[in-house]
């Protein structure tokens, strides 16, 4: 109801925060149910893509 408003009010960052929490919440608990098929995890803070990819690679190194 709130994003709604945000949106009605042109307040589209505000409307978008609320939309990604319940998108993260959602996807978390769908790896929750999937858990047992993930063979690794790799967690990205920042949106930074030169770090997201040394991260991977890093990771794609340790696996191999």
């Amino acid at each position: 109801k709130k994003a709604i408003e945000f949106v009605d009010n042109g307040q589209i960052k505000e409307a978008a925060a609320i939309a990604l929490g319940y998108y993260d919440k959602s996807y978390c608990h769908s790896l929750e149910n999937r858990a047992n098929k993930i063979k690794h995890r790799i967690f990205v803070e920042e949106d930074n893509p030169e770090q997201t990819a040394m991260i991977l690679i890093d990771k794609m190194n340790e696996i191999l």
